[in-house]
């Protein structure tokens, strides 16, 4: 199931999980995958459901926890998302993805200190982490640190060519700036990485009337 979620096949890898399931059904991590592969899909319901299965299985399943956390993030139920990453941050304290995405949790309730202290943790506990730089890189252009915020997202472009989220980041510092060309590049890039981002659409859509430019 794991190796379909990562080549992208999420149907593949819900399947997959699904038939581990029928072997066994207190297979804690089959639980786990389908919920990682729901998120992708983003069926957030039916993530909380499989994530759920697996801390129903195993209560000291730091990732699951961290991993509901997401899909209750994702259906606005702040509360329960921070309580979820503070959980899994207690069973697991060197678990750096539940820091970042509780410093994403603190970013959407506009708490920018909390939200910079989380993400130095998750750095520190793992200096890779394409999703923590982002952020970092988005709290940097909050405070108008232009140049810390893009040597972040060049990290990051860097480590993962195909981070949608870092082109984007990168296509709104531009905005911000008023380089309205290099702001449709950007968002370019990220439609090519990810097909179904909304919002670069809509960016892309502003960048390019910034610049008169119409579609006939």
């Amino acid at each position: 199931s794991f190796s379909y979620y990562q080549k992208t096949d999420f149907l593949k890898a819900i399947d997959s999980a699904f038939f581990a399931i029928l072997e066994k059904s207190d297979h804690a991590e089959a639980h786990s995958h389908r919920a990682m592969a729901y998120m992708a899909r983003q069926q957030f319901t039916k993530a909380i459901q499989s994530a759920d299965r697996a801390i129903g299985i195993n209560d000291k399943n730091a990732e699951a926890y961290s991993l509901r956390g997401l899909a209750y993030a994702a259906t606005n139920n702040l509360p329960q998302a921070i309580a979820d990453q503070n959980k899994a941050i207690a069973l697991a304290p060197a678990l750096a993805v539940a820091f970042q995405r509780r410093a994403e949790i603190h970013l959407a309730k506009n708490d920018a200190a909390l939200a910079s202290a989380d993400i130095d943790q998750a750095l520190r506990l793992n200096p890779g982490s394409v999703e923590a730089l982002c952020d970092r890189a988005y709290l940097f252009g909050m405070q108008s640190k232009r140049a810390e915020a893009m040597a972040d997202l060049d990290a990051a472009i860097t480590i993962d060519p195909q981070c949608a989220k870092a082109h984007y980041i990168r296509g709104l510092a531009y905005m911000s700036s008023e380089d309205f060309e290099k702001a449709a590049a950007c968002f370019d890039e990220t439609i090519r990485c990810q097909e179904k981002h909304a919002l670069a659409y809509c960016s892309r859509g502003y960048a390019n009337h910034a610049q008169e430019k119409y579609e006939a």
